[in-house]
């Protein structure tokens, strides 16, 4: 009758913030396609264990975590998991935010590697708040110096 019953698997791990720390960096080191494949092998293969699985064959790419046996305890022993592989705090509602291991996989990345602001891809750096540019001299006398008469003849040959 034991035999009929599966007990999952417990490993030891010490997982420290150095290996997770340099998981991120191996990650973002590695084409695109391959952080992906890494992740989801991650995810898959975390999943098997808490659910004591021999290998992450065992959990499909794009069947539902629930669907697999999982319940808040699992999503729970997931997620810490998760989090101890790759440094990133997660929330406990995890597994049910992204409920495949796929959507999960895309998650973890873009925690781990968020996506360039649209100015920093655009320029390579982003803007720093500065001091306003320096504007040439204009001609005549400075805005400062002009009564309201002026500002509005000043405003009206800019414009024509």
């Amino acid at each position: 009758m034991r035999g009929l019953v599966r007990t999952p698997r417990r490993t030891a791990t010490t997982t420290t913030a150095d290996d997770a720390a340099g998981f991120a960096v191996r990650l973002a080191a590695l084409p695109e396609r391959e952080q992906h494949r890494e992740l989801l092998d991650l995810v898959r293969s975390a999943a098997a264990a808490v659910l004591g699985h021999p290998s992450k064959n065992a959990v499909a790419a794009a069947q539902a975590f629930k669907e697999t046996g999982f319940d808040s305890l699992g999503a729970v022993q997931l997620r810490n998991r998760l989090a101890r592989a790759t440094g990133v705090r997660l929330p406990a509602t995890l597994v049910f935010d992204h409920p495949t291991p796929l959507e999960l996989a895309r998650h973890l990345r873009s925690e781990l590697l968020p996506e360039p602001e649209a100015g920093a891809a655009a320029g390579g750096t982003v803007p720093q708040a500065g001091p306003a540019p320096e504007l040439p001299p204009a001609d005549g006398p400075a805005i400062a110096d002009l009564d309201i008469d002026g500002l509005v003849a000043r405003a009206l040959r800019g414009r024509g």
